[in-house]
Protein backbone atom coordinates (compact mmCIF):
# COMPACT_ATOMS: atom_id res chain seq x y z
CA UNK A 1 0.00 0.00 0.00
CA UNK A 2 1.37 3.47 -1.26
CA UNK A 3 2.39 6.43 1.16
CA UNK A 4 -0.43 8.32 -1.00
CA UNK A 5 -2.75 5.43 -0.36
CA UNK A 6 -1.92 5.02 3.15
CA UNK A 7 -2.48 9.29 3.64
CA UNK A 8 -6.08 9.48 1.78
CA UNK A 9 -7.03 6.29 4.41
CA UNK A 10 -5.62 8.24 7.93
CA UNK A 11 -7.39 11.71 6.12
CA UNK A 12 -11.01 9.34 5.09
CA UNK A 13 -11.04 7.72 8.40
CA UNK A 14 -10.42 10.68 10.50
CA UNK A 15 -13.15 12.26 8.66
CA UNK A 16 -15.71 9.99 8.95
CA UNK A 17 -15.38 9.22 12.18
CA UNK A 18 -15.62 12.75 13.30
CA UNK A 19 -18.88 12.67 11.73
CA UNK A 20 -20.45 10.06 13.90
CA UNK A 21 -19.43 7.03 11.78
CA UNK A 22 -18.56 3.67 13.08
CA UNK A 23 -15.38 2.73 12.30
CA UNK A 24 -16.95 -0.76 10.34
CA UNK A 25 -18.79 1.81 8.02
CA UNK A 26 -16.53 4.13 7.45
CA UNK A 27 -14.38 0.59 6.00
CA UNK A 28 -17.32 0.07 4.27
CA UNK A 29 -17.80 2.93 2.23
CA UNK A 30 -14.27 3.06 1.78
CA UNK A 31 -14.70 -0.43 0.18
CA UNK A 32 -17.85 0.34 -2.27
CA UNK A 33 -15.87 4.16 -3.09
CA UNK A 34 -12.52 2.96 -3.92
CA UNK A 35 -11.88 2.35 -7.19
CA UNK A 36 -8.62 1.04 -6.97
CA UNK A 37 -9.49 -3.26 -7.32
CA UNK A 38 -5.85 -3.87 -5.37
CA UNK A 39 -7.34 -1.49 -2.17
CA UNK A 40 -11.01 -3.16 -2.25
CA UNK A 41 -9.70 -6.67 -1.01
CA UNK A 42 -7.61 -4.59 1.80
CA UNK A 43 -10.55 -2.71 2.81
CA UNK A 44 -12.65 -5.62 2.83
CA UNK A 45 -10.24 -7.82 4.94
CA UNK A 46 -10.15 -4.80 7.42
CA UNK A 47 -14.14 -4.29 7.94
CA UNK A 48 -14.25 -8.27 8.56
CA UNK A 49 -11.43 -8.41 10.75
CA UNK A 50 -12.98 -5.19 12.92
CA UNK A 51 -16.12 -6.62 12.80
CA UNK A 52 -14.90 -10.20 13.66
CA UNK A 53 -13.38 -8.42 16.78
CA UNK A 54 -10.04 -7.39 16.41
CA UNK A 55 -9.41 -3.52 17.13
CA UNK A 56 -8.37 -1.23 13.96
CA UNK A 57 -4.37 -1.91 14.79
CA UNK A 58 -4.76 -5.30 14.97
CA UNK A 59 -6.62 -5.95 11.89
CA UNK A 60 -4.14 -3.39 9.75
CA UNK A 61 -0.99 -5.73 11.68
CA UNK A 62 -2.55 -8.77 10.31
CA UNK A 63 -3.46 -7.05 6.99
CA UNK A 64 0.63 -6.51 6.46
CA UNK A 65 0.03 -3.86 4.10
CA UNK A 66 0.35 -0.99 6.34
CA UNK A 67 3.39 0.71 7.78
CA UNK A 68 4.18 -0.43 11.41
CA UNK A 69 5.00 3.32 12.75
CA UNK A 70 1.54 3.99 11.37
CA UNK A 71 -0.31 0.80 13.39
CA UNK A 72 1.34 1.76 16.50
CA UNK A 73 0.02 5.33 16.41
CA UNK A 74 -3.41 3.75 15.58
CA UNK A 75 -3.06 1.57 18.75
CA UNK A 76 -2.29 4.35 20.59
CA UNK A 77 -5.16 5.86 19.82
CA UNK A 78 -7.68 2.99 20.22
CA UNK A 79 -6.23 3.18 23.75
CA UNK A 80 -6.40 6.87 24.57
CA UNK A 81 -9.87 7.04 22.88
CA UNK A 82 -8.48 9.68 20.19
CA UNK A 83 -8.22 7.61 17.21
CA UNK A 84 -9.65 10.59 14.90
CA UNK A 85 -6.83 13.01 16.18
CA UNK A 86 -4.15 10.44 16.01
CA UNK A 87 -4.98 9.51 12.30
CA UNK A 88 -5.02 12.83 11.30
CA UNK A 89 -1.84 13.49 12.82
CA UNK A 90 -0.33 10.39 11.18
CA UNK A 91 -1.92 11.68 7.72
CA UNK A 92 0.08 14.97 8.67
CA UNK A 93 2.99 13.08 8.96
CA UNK A 94 2.53 11.12 5.63
CA UNK A 95 1.69 13.95 3.86
CA UNK A 96 5.60 15.41 4.57
CA UNK A 97 7.28 12.78 3.81
CA UNK A 98 5.51 12.12 0.63
CA UNK A 99 6.37 15.58 -0.27
CA UNK A 100 10.14 15.56 1.25
CA UNK A 101 10.38 12.60 -1.03
CA UNK A 102 9.43 14.38 -4.47
CA UNK A 103 11.22 17.78 -3.59
CA UNK A 104 14.18 15.25 -3.26
CA UNK A 105 13.76 13.75 -6.54
CA UNK A 106 12.77 16.94 -8.44
CA UNK A 107 15.78 18.60 -7.01
CA UNK A 108 17.89 15.67 -7.91
CA UNK A 109 16.29 15.42 -11.75
CA UNK A 110 18.04 18.15 -13.38
CA UNK A 111 21.55 17.35 -11.74
CA UNK A 112 21.53 13.85 -12.86
CA UNK A 113 20.31 15.11 -16.10
CA UNK A 114 23.14 17.75 -16.76
CA UNK A 115 25.42 14.65 -15.63
CA UNK A 116 23.78 11.97 -18.08
CA UNK A 117 24.22 14.45 -21.34
CA UNK A 118 28.16 15.79 -20.37
CA UNK A 119 29.03 12.21 -20.38
CA UNK A 120 27.13 11.25 -22.92
CA UNK A 121 29.24 14.50 -25.15
CA UNK A 122 32.46 13.21 -23.52
CA UNK A 123 31.88 10.07 -24.93
CA UNK A 124 30.72 10.96 -28.46
CA UNK A 125 33.63 13.51 -28.53
CA UNK A 126 36.18 10.96 -27.67
CA UNK A 127 35.13 8.19 -29.69
CA UNK A 128 34.03 9.91 -32.84
CA UNK A 129 35.53 13.47 -33.05
CA UNK A 130 38.47 13.27 -31.86
CA UNK A 131 40.14 10.23 -33.63
CA UNK A 132 38.86 11.84 -37.03
CA UNK A 133 40.91 15.04 -36.28
CA UNK A 134 43.48 12.40 -35.25
CA UNK A 135 43.76 11.00 -38.55
CA UNK A 136 44.41 14.43 -39.95
CA UNK A 137 46.79 15.87 -37.76
CA UNK A 138 48.67 12.39 -38.59
CA UNK A 139 48.27 12.88 -41.97
CA UNK A 140 49.58 16.62 -41.72
CA UNK A 141 53.57 14.78 -40.45
CA UNK A 142 53.46 17.81 -37.75
CA UNK A 143 55.01 17.74 -33.87
CA UNK A 144 51.75 16.74 -31.61
CA UNK A 145 52.24 18.49 -28.74
CA UNK A 146 51.84 16.77 -25.23
CA UNK A 147 48.23 17.96 -24.47
CA UNK A 148 46.76 16.57 -27.93
CA UNK A 149 48.80 13.39 -27.48
CA UNK A 150 47.37 12.59 -24.18
CA UNK A 151 43.74 13.70 -25.57
CA UNK A 152 44.76 10.62 -28.38
CA UNK A 153 45.48 8.23 -25.71
CA UNK A 154 42.56 9.02 -23.82
CA UNK A 155 40.27 8.94 -27.10
CA UNK A 156 41.89 5.73 -28.31
CA UNK A 157 41.79 4.17 -24.51
CA UNK A 158 37.86 5.11 -24.61
CA UNK A 159 37.27 3.60 -27.87
CA UNK A 160 38.81 0.68 -27.71
CA UNK A 161 37.63 -0.46 -24.46
CA UNK A 162 34.73 1.74 -24.26
CA UNK A 163 32.25 -1.63 -24.80
CA UNK A 164 34.53 -4.02 -22.53
CA UNK A 165 33.86 -1.60 -19.41
CA UNK A 166 30.44 -0.86 -20.39
CA UNK A 167 29.79 -4.60 -19.94
CA UNK A 168 31.89 -4.77 -16.49
CA UNK A 169 30.29 -1.84 -15.05
CA UNK A 170 26.81 -3.83 -16.30
CA UNK A 171 27.92 -7.44 -14.59
CA UNK A 172 29.11 -5.68 -10.98
CA UNK A 173 25.59 -3.20 -11.31
CA UNK A 174 23.63 -6.49 -11.58
CA UNK A 175 25.61 -8.24 -9.10
CA UNK A 176 25.26 -5.80 -7.25
CA UNK A 177 21.78 -5.19 -7.35
CA UNK A 178 21.19 -9.11 -6.89
CA UNK A 179 23.51 -9.55 -3.57
CA UNK A 180 20.70 -6.50 -2.43
CA UNK A 181 23.54 -3.99 -1.80
CA UNK A 182 22.58 -0.81 -2.34
CA UNK A 183 24.24 1.69 -5.19
CA UNK A 184 24.79 5.06 -3.44
CA UNK A 185 27.16 8.32 -4.64
CA UNK A 186 28.08 9.67 -1.58
CA UNK A 187 26.57 13.11 -1.96
CA UNK A 188 23.43 11.68 -3.08
CA UNK A 189 23.67 9.58 0.24
CA UNK A 190 24.43 11.91 2.40
CA UNK A 191 21.39 13.88 1.00
CA UNK A 192 18.97 10.95 1.64
CA UNK A 193 21.01 10.60 5.06
CA UNK A 194 19.93 13.74 6.34
CA UNK A 195 16.16 13.72 4.83
CA UNK A 196 15.82 10.06 6.19
CA UNK A 197 16.70 11.68 10.24
CA UNK A 198 14.55 14.76 9.28
CA UNK A 199 11.87 12.14 8.99
CA UNK A 200 12.78 9.77 12.20
CA UNK A 201 12.57 13.03 14.14
CA UNK A 202 9.32 14.16 12.49
CA UNK A 203 7.73 10.59 13.59
CA UNK A 204 9.26 10.08 16.34
CA UNK A 205 7.80 13.50 17.77
CA UNK A 206 4.57 12.54 16.24
CA UNK A 207 4.55 9.27 18.26
CA UNK A 208 4.92 10.81 21.28
CA UNK A 209 2.57 13.09 21.00
CA UNK A 210 0.11 10.71 20.09
CA UNK A 211 1.22 8.72 23.60
CA UNK A 212 3.64 6.12 22.78
CA UNK A 213 6.77 6.27 25.63
CA UNK A 214 10.02 6.73 23.53
CA UNK A 215 11.36 3.15 23.58
CA UNK A 216 8.12 1.74 21.10
CA UNK A 217 8.39 5.04 19.27
CA UNK A 218 11.83 4.65 18.10
CA UNK A 219 11.29 0.69 17.41
CA UNK A 220 8.68 1.57 15.41
CA UNK A 221 10.43 4.21 13.78
CA UNK A 222 13.38 1.65 12.67
CA UNK A 223 12.18 0.98 8.90
CA UNK A 224 13.04 4.77 8.01
CA UNK A 225 17.16 4.53 9.10
CA UNK A 226 18.81 3.75 6.40
CA UNK A 227 21.83 2.20 8.36
CA UNK A 228 19.93 -0.72 10.18
CA UNK A 229 20.37 -1.65 13.85
CA UNK A 230 21.42 2.47 14.68
CA UNK A 231 18.12 3.00 16.52
CA UNK A 232 18.37 -0.01 18.23
CA UNK A 233 21.53 1.17 19.81
CA UNK A 234 20.14 4.27 20.81
CA UNK A 235 17.45 1.88 22.45
CA UNK A 236 19.48 -0.10 24.48
CA UNK A 237 21.41 2.89 25.53
CA UNK A 238 18.10 4.44 26.97
CA UNK A 239 17.02 1.18 28.59
CA UNK A 240 20.47 1.48 30.58
CA UNK A 241 19.33 4.57 31.99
Amino acid sequence: MSLEDQHLFCITLSSYIKSGLSITEVLRLLQRQTRNKLLRPIYTELRESVEGGRSLAASMRVAGVFRESLVGMVESGERSASLPDILEKAAELIHNEVHLRRKLRSSLTYPLLMFVVGMAVVVFLLTFVVPRLTALVIDSGAELPFVTRLLIFISDAVTMGFIPLLIALLIVFIFLRRSGRNITIPIFREIKENIAFSMIFSQTGTLLKSGLPLIQALKLTEPLDPVKGRLQIVQDHIRKG
